[in-house]
């Protein structure tokens, strides 16, 4: 399905059936709003309630948002779970992963890394915002981090595609503070945050660039720069691993 009204109204038809009414409560819009999102007026969802619409709809959220991948992922589908809020600290790194049932709730960050030219850090909701449950199985198999170590964010911009595409879900590990491997990357500098590309190259230096051959930045780090490393993604939720 091409379009983002015509996915909605699929999963809405479940079964069971879902009233556009509950899926506005289950998300927490206004009715007017979802009615928007399948009239087509509305052409994409904010990241968060997008989560909660995929989950209430047992759907997955790339499915939902894209309609690339399984609609359905059976064990390893999002599960109906509580919202969450809870403070973070200033590098993301504060929070911790649960296990119920054999599934990992990874916490999902307000946090939206730019991947053009940068989201400023200074903006109210730098929190987690929900929670991602994830099969244990088949995080084993997919992702090489702890699961304790990893968060969800929502990429922004079109600076990175086509490795992934603005509005995507990005597993992040945390743990890498430092870059030891080549690899993309969650770097603040400036008081702004990106997602891009970093390399290492043969006289020592970092240099950082964009996938997107239309987008021309490429900057060296060569220790002139105060840059902040949040952690390496490992996973963009189009079903490419990084």
């Amino acid at each position: 399905m091409k379009s983002l009204a015509e996915r909605l109204e699929q999963a809405r038809l479940g079964p069971p059936r879902k009233t556009k009414k509950s899926i506005a409560d289950a998300v927490g819009i206004s009715t007017p709003s979802v009615n928007d999102w399948f009239s087509g007026k509305t052409k994409t969802i904010e990241a968060s309630n997008l989560i909660k619409a995929a989950r209430f709809l047992n759907v997955t959220p790339d499915w939902l948002a894209t309609g690339r991948g399984p609609m359905r992922l059976g064990t390893e589908h999002i599960d109906p779970i509580n919202h969450v809020h809870q403070d973070l600290t200033q590098n993301l790194i504060k929070a911790s992963c649960a296990e119920h049932s054999g599934k990992i709730e990874i916490p999902v960050l307000a946090a939206m890394p730019s991947m053009g030219g940068g989201e400023p850090l200074n903006y109210d909701g730098d929190q987690i915002i929900d929670v991602l449950p994830v099969s244990r199985y088949w995080l084993e198999r997919n992702v090489k981090a702890r699961p304790d170590n990893l968060r969800v964010i929502t990429g922004a911009g079109d600076s990175m595609q086509p490795t992934f595409l603005d509005g995507d879900l990005l597993l992040v590990d945390v743990s890498k503070s430092k870059i030891d491997i080549d690899g993309v990357y969650v770097l603040s500098a400036h008081e702004r945050l990106f997602i891009k590309r970093v390399r290492q190259r043969m006289d020592g230096s970092f240099e950082v660039s964009s996938d997107n051959p239309t987008v021309k930045t490429v900057d060296v780090l060569n220790g002139n720069h105060e840059v902040t490393v949040h952690g390496r993604v490992v996973w963009a939720w189009n079903g490419r691993a990084l």
